[in-house]
């Protein structure tokens, strides 16, 4: 099966496209987002699609920008692509989250692209993600410790954003370019190994690979079964949590404690992230903070308070259990006139 074969069954088989959309492509000029545009252009006209691309500038390279969006508008000129390009600055962010630069930068970049796609009307991103990334992905998840979510990886669909590319692995890229005779460019922080992921690909893949000659396909279908069963596991708790919600505003969830005191744990912990994850996203939950959750509703007396980071907080009352960011209600103090009326 060809290249261009192989990313239209990904596109098929995940729903990416069903024809006529505009997609907003993530042009870095790297080979994995150049075979992107190159394959998205092949397959054209037969999704009768509009391609428009975008480079994001992180602001970590400065030197070698100025050369990647010449290289990339030239080759959106080439294949009559209409191209823009952004600047981000993760600093900010990177301080004021505690996140490291790379971080910040990666949840800036969907940011800018989601705003992209807005401005330019599209109805899809695509990203140029492959099946190596996964395997990658997999491996670093499992290093600094996850649960079946964490390890399966990364999803071939999320919202608007689709990764066409993420059933085949990087030596097939390279191939798909060298037949096209594509050109691309290097992105020198991907030579540095001071990258977690960056030596999980220099060292410990080919370590794996002595073991198992095919371990990066074998990677890519442990991801993908992982992510089918957790799939299926968060439908089965969405329907549980419905249930368990008494009350929900845009800065917090109140559920039934007692469901939650009698719950299987494992149940309950995909619970209480999925109710996290109502009011503020899961950014820096970490397995832990779940399980403090969990021993809280075991053991914590009514009344008692647990702080999760950015300001939330799990509060325990008689019924329910209480997810927030509100502050807490303060008492108007009034003086008291004696004999004692107000």
């Amino acid at each position: 099966m060809s290249f261009k074969d192989r990313v239209k069954a990904t596109i098929e088989k995940y729903q990416m496209l069903s024809g006529g959309e505009r997609v907003l492509v993530a042009l870095s000029g790297g080979p994995d987002s150049v075979a992107l545009l190159s394959v998205l252009k092949e397959l054209e006209e037969e999704y009768k699609l509009t391609l428009l691309a975008t480079y994001i500038d992180h602001g970590l390279r400065p030197k070698e920008v100025p050369e990647e969006i010449k290289f990339c508008e030239n080759l959106c000129k080439k294949l009559s692509v209409e191209f823009s390009h952004l600047k981000i600055e993760p600093e900010g962010l990177a301080k004021q989250k505690g996140l490291s630069l790379q971080e910040a930068a990666r949840l800036l970049r969907y940011e800018a692209l989601k705003a992209e796609a807005l401005r330019k009307e599209a109805q899809r991103i695509a990203t140029g993600h492959h099946g190596s990334d996964q395997a990658e992905t997999l491996l670093i998840n499992l290093i600094r410790g996850s649960g079946m979510k964490g390890l399966s990886g990364i999803p071939p669909v999320r919202g608007i954003i689709i990764r066409p590319l993420i059933e085949v692995q990087k030596k097939d890229i390279e191939q798909y370019l060298k037949e096209k005779n594509l050109e691309y460019m290097v992105d020198s922080s991907n030579l540095k190994n001071h990258y977690l992921r960056n030596r999980v690909r220099t060292e410990l893949i080919p370590v794996l690979e002595r073991f198992n000659p095919s371990i990066v396909e074998t990677l890519m279908r442990t991801a993908e079964v992982l992510r089918q069963e957790s799939e299926y596991i968060d439908i089965q708790v969405n329907k549980t949590l419905m249930r368990l919600i008494t009350r929900r505003t845009d800065t917090t969830i109140e559920l039934f404690l007692s469901p939650l005191e009698v719950m299987d744990r494992v149940v309950l912990r995909r619970a209480l992230r999925r109710a996290i994850d109502e009011v503020r996203g899961l950014r820096g939950i970490t397995f832990q903070h779940i399980e403090d959750i969990i021993e809280f509703i075991y053991s914590a007396k009514t009344g008692d308070r647990l702080s999760l980071p950015d300001g939330y907080r799990v509060i325990k009352s008689y019924s329910t259990l209480i997810i927030t960011s509100e502050p807490p209600v303060r008492i108007k103090e009034r003086p008291l006139q004696v004999p004692g009326e107000t």
